[in-house]
């Protein structure tokens, strides 16, 4: 049996999930298994996974689209590793990426669940801009890092991270309804159980594009009112605000988006919507809502004022 089950879920991506998973086959680690969950893609994906013909290659097919979250749990369900990793099917991973996790699991004690890293954010459009993506320090002698979790606190990126098999077993698998933040929150069920250790260096290449989930504003501030909402009676105040806050930003930034796609009343709702969680954040923890809305936020929220003077919004208002 492989030591390590590696699962790249994929749809419609052909022309780019070969590069993911030649990066996985040219580790320097090798004892492990490449699953690659195809969900329901009307491309040319099973002529790709087959032509790499390798051994250490499975594919598992959905006959009807399902989504990234239970796409892993297909793949984590078919594993045979001990351990879990993942890869999206648009991004690399280094050479020596299963080597330095293994190398850490080999010196750790059980209760170290999750083993994750730092990585290079590309973007797609221009690859000669990219940013150095560090996540957050933790290590075992932080020992459970359960509240320091439920607001986003770790920063552990599912394509940099190491499992063992054991941690879906106690904190259950990925959960579809809170797409895109169902890795965020599976660390948080996961880090009521185990350790967490970080290695400071980018053993993974994210390449970043704009039509991601990771960029669609709405799915976020949704998913972030689901955790918010499931969670809330054991969120302390300060993270109470950081949700607050980011569903702000989310928000603000949705607003200007629908404004330049001339739809100016529901970039008025947004932007309206978007203000009552920044005075929410405020009012729960004054310092920690301004730490995360901080510059970033400035832009949106200036461009949504634009909302404000539309004569379509003025039309809603006085409705």
């Amino acid at each position: 049996m492989p030591q390590v089950s590696v699962v790249i879920p994929t749809h419609n991506r052909a022309d780019l999930l070969q590069r993911s998973i030649q990066s996985v086959l040219n580790q320097t680690y090798q004892d492990f298994e490449v699953i690659v969950v195809d969900d329901a893609s009307t491309d040319c994906t099973p002529e790709t996974v087959s032509q790499l013909c390798d051994r250490k290659l499975r594919y598992v097919r959905h006959e009807a689209n399902r989504g990234c979250a239970v796409a892993r749990n297909t793949g984590i369900e078919a594993a045979r590793g001990e351990y879990i990793a993942f890869n999206d099917d648009d991004d690399e991973w280094t050479p020596h990426k299963l080597e330095r996790q293994m190398g850490v699991i080999a010196t750790v004690d059980a209760q170290v669940g999750v083993v994750y890293s730092d990585m290079w954010r590309v973007w797609r459009s221009n690859e000669k801009r990219r940013e150095y993506y560090r996540a957050k320090h933790i290590m075992p002698e932080d020992g459970i890092v359960y509240e320091r979790a439920l607001g986003f606190g770790i920063g552990c990126y599912m394509q940099t991270a190491v499992f063992r098999r054991e941690c879906f077993d106690k904190a259950g698998m990925f959960d579809p309804e809170l797409v895109p933040l169902e890795d965020t929150e599976l660390v948080m069920r996961v880090s009521r159980h185990y350790h967490f250790y970080h290695i400071g260096e980018p053993l993974v290449i994210q390449f970043m594009s704009a039509g991601s989930l990771s960029h669609n504003t709405e799915a976020l501030a949704r998913s972030m009112k689901r955790l918010l909402d499931r969670y809330r009676q054991e969120l302390p105040t300060k993270a109470v605000a950081i949700y607050h806050a980011n569903m702000a930003q989310q928000l603000a930034v949705s607003s200007w988006r629908k404004l330049a796609a001339a739809r100016p009343a529901a970039s008025g709702r947004d932007f309206l919507e978007a203000w009552w969680h920044v005075i929410v954040a405020l009012r729960k923890d004054c310092l920690e809502a301004g730490r995360v809305l901080g510059k970033a936020a400035i832009s949106p929220f200036r461009k949504g004022l634009r909302a404000i003077h539309h004569p379509g919004w003025h039309g809603l208002r006085r409705k």
